[in-house]
């Protein structure tokens, strides 16, 4: 980490301020990694890294690190002779703000609940309330990032994403609270997440393309997330099975599973996203090798599922019951419900749902010596 700070143009700027107040200032293994938060927090550019670092007179990098969430106020200048724009970290964006049009300003205040990189879908949805068709959010990306607002975020693999720098997000925030502007923006950017999270409620087995952009959006889905946990809003169920959903594909360890807890908490227990948590509650418990937690939610989702019509949902909760029974030695009970979830399967001539019922239940039939035996559904 030490190595990798000296050599970046922007910790160089930050010491070299930084002795300019405190001449023994150096860069040490115990605060590198501060001080290379603080640069990259600050987008490495130099005028609020030069305020940052005159900030060591008085806190030590820890502890600027964690002031910065209050950037706005923190940084300034301290030259009474500097032009108004130098002033403060505050008066600079202040100023940049001015430069953009209406347009551009309006759509710097949506973006601001984003809190991770983005796409030009991401940015049309938060946006949706503004007149003009989608067409423009691409013209206004543009224009955003070539006043160095927004900058791309190199991925040659996906689709075109960008980044909003931190600081401009911390101004376009404040902005979009004086505004009147929050409540709305966060509503669409949830309502955007519910709708890309909804295989998870409708398919039998979820696209693996739908898993990629979950992932994608894993940032979002995180802050959307924490925004909603102070109600009852039955679509945290969602995203929080989302989330869980990434990680399990991505073999993550992380609170996801306290995430899905509270959601389930929170929610009516008479949502219909009910059973889609339970079952990421299953999943998480069963990576975690906790299979009579796995199984006790499992339950509880197949028994709110029956009966609700949704047999592409009912299908995937017997699957994944079936595997986590599997997994426990009880072969009489995963192999009822890998049969039911095979049958419906057959009826709705879903192959990979059959595929996956029949690898489990062939490894029952090579084991007891039933080799050549073919379920009585695909007879």
């Amino acid at each position: 980490m030490l190595d990798a700070c000296l050599r970046s143009d922007a910790v160089t700027l930050f010491v070299d301020r930084a002795r300019a107040v405190v001449p023994g200032f150096r860069l040490t293994h115990d605060n590198a990694a501060h001080v290379g938060e603080i640069c990259a927090r600050l987008d490495g550019l130099p005028l609020p890294i030069e305020m940052a670092a005159r900030l060591v007179r008085v806190f030590p990098p820890a502890e600027i690190v964690t002031r910065l969430e209050d950037r706005l106020t923190l940084l300034t200048s301290g030259w009474r002779l500097a032009d108004d724009r130098h002033q403060s970290l505050r008066a600079s964006l202040e100023w940049g703000y001015a430069l953009l049009s209406p347009e551009e300003r309006a759509l710097l205040r949506r973006l601001s609940v984003l809190s991770g990189d983005f796409g030009p879908d991401a940015a049309a949805a938060v946006a949706a309330d503004l007149p003009g068709p989608d067409a423009a959010i691409p013209r206004l990306l543009v224009g955003l990032e070539a006043k160095s607002v927004i900058t791309p975020v190199a991925d040659p693999s996906g689709p075109t994403r960008f980044r909003l720098l931190e600081s401009m997000r911390c101004f376009g925030h404040d902005r979009l609270i004086a505004e009147g502007e929050e409540t709305g923006a966060y509503e669409r950017l949830v309502s955007w997440l519910t709708a890309i999270c909804l295989p998870l409620h409708g398919e039998a087995v979820v696209p693996s393309a739908t898993l990629e952009r979950l992932a994608r959006e894993r940032t979002h889905l995180t802050h959307a997330l924490h925004r909603l946990r102070a109600g009852a809003d039955e679509r945290q169920l969602l995203l929080a099975s989302a989330l869980a959903a990434v990680d399990t594909a991505d073999g993550r360890v992380t609170g996801t599973a306290d995430l899905v807890a509270q959601a389930l908490d929170r929610a009516a227990p008479d949502s219909v996203y009910r059973a889609v948590a339970l079952a990421a509650a299953a999943a998480l418990a069963a990576r975690d090798a906790d299979g009579d937690a796995a199984l006790r939610h499992a339950d509880e989702a197949v028994e709110l599922e029956h009966g609700r019509g949704r047999p592409e949902l009912l299908a995937r909760l017997l699957l994944l019951r079936g595997t986590i029974q599997h997994l426990r030695g009880e072969p009489t009970a995963s192999l009822t419900d890998l049969r039911e979830a095979l049958e419906i399967g057959g009826r709705l001539r879903h192959d990979t749902l059959s595929a996956l019922c029949l690898s489990i239940i062939a490894q029952y039939q090579v084991a007891n010596g039933e080799r050549g035996a073919v379920p009585r559904e695909l007879a």
